[in-house]
């Protein structure tokens, strides 16, 4: 059986290799400026006391030394690892060092609205 000659090269067709498919995600619907509202809760708000109550009574009963605290000054919540027998923090998240950036930060940006109005 006779092989038939190749084609030049200009005649012969060139194949680019595809690219896999890729699924992308849609954008994040975005509200407009004056409908974005705050998603925290107050650090009073009962809810938030109630459900910081009910998970600091979960962890008692699985006998882990953990506390789940609201930051009065920064509505941040605070976990804390507590040492069973002396009742001193261990470790806290975040940071007390981090507690107290977000605190003065709070203070210039209160400070820079005042300036400003």
């Amino acid at each position: 059986m006779p092989i038939p000659p190749l084609a030049p090269a200009s005649q012969q067709a060139v194949v680019a290799p595809t690219a896999p498919s890729i699924a992308v995600a849609p954008p994040p619907v975005v509200a407009p400026v004056g409908e974005v509202q705050d998603a925290r809760l107050a650090p009073d708000d009962p809810l938030l006391e109630e459900a910081l109550r009910t998970l600091n009574e979960k962890m008692r009963a699985w006998s882990t030394n953990l506390r789940f605290e609201v930051d009065d000054d920064t509505s941040r919540v605070v976990v804390q690892v507590v040492d069973a027998k002396t009742g001193e923090v261990v470790r806290q998240i975040p940071t007390e060092e981090a507690m107290h950036m977000s605190r003065e930060l709070g203070k210039l940006q209160d400070l820079a609205f005042h300036a400003s109005a």
